[in-house]
């Protein structure tokens, strides 16, 4: 959120882990669902989704099955671009593998965490100090969340953290993390977009999808398409 916006009706919030901290926070349009009022901006808006509407109904029938492992994935960014694991003294390590942890446990056995309760966010963001309040509850809220999921004992959940990194130079960096148990990969990085996101596309591609999660539209499904169909 910029300093000084005013947003003047309730907005719809989505709150999820995030590699540079606890959460990361995203406003995703009015929960009134008012109309732009610039007929230039709505008629561009309009041809942008049109058109990645179009890009993903090809992406869509180009996907064929053929998923990998984790551990062939790992393999695989360490033959193709010598990508190094980080250790435990990397920036914010420990913090990154109990997200992930937290994140995995509400994907694949959500009844272990027991029920999450919901922080509705202020009416008015203008409003500093219910926005302050807000963020403060959800900071609160997370770290009740991570340390129950750091609670669960091995047995219950098993899991093996790993953080990579693909280092391309001048070109940039990236951090690819994942656990060898569950097929979920958090991909961030920075640098020249034309030469990383394709290498974003290409570690997706690989890990792929199976028949049935073409056939179901399932997460990981979902996940590859929305990835090859971005800009």
């Amino acid at each position: 959120m910029s300093a000084g916006r005013k947003v003047r009706s309730a907005k719809a919030v989505t709150v999820i882990g995030g590699a540079d901290g606890p959460t990361s926070i995203f406003l995703a349009g009015s929960l009134h669902g008012k109309k732009e009022k610039n007929i230039i901006r709505r008629v561009k808006n309009r041809l942008q989704q049109a058109r990645y509407e179009r890009k993903r109904m090809a992406v869509q029938k180009s996907i064929t099955a053929g998923a990998h492992t984790m551990e062939e994935l790992m393999l695989y960014i360490r033959q193709r671009y010598q990508a190094k694991e980080a250790d435990e003294s990397y920036p914010d390590y420990f913090q990154r593998k109990r997200q992930m942890k937290h994140e995995l446990i509400r994907l694949f056995a959500p009844e272990l965490l027991g029920e999450e309760r919901a922080v509705p966010p202020p009416e008015d963001f203008s409003d500093q100090k219910a926005v302050s309040q807000w963020l403060r509850k959800v900071e609160s809220q997370n770290e009740e969340y991570l340390q129950r999921a750091e609670q669960i004992p091995e047995e219950m959940f098993p899991s093996e953290y790993h953080l990579f990194l693909i280092e391309q130079g001048e070109n940039g960096t990236m951090e690819l993390e994942l656990d060898a148990f569950y097929p979920k990969i958090g991909i961030s990085w920075s640098g020249k977009k034309e030469r990383m996101e394709p290498i974003v596309k290409d570690v997706y591609r690989y890990l792929g999808v199976s028949q049935q999660d073409i056939e179901q539209k399932t997460d990981r499904y979902q996940t590859l398409l929305t990835v090859l169909s971005a800009d």
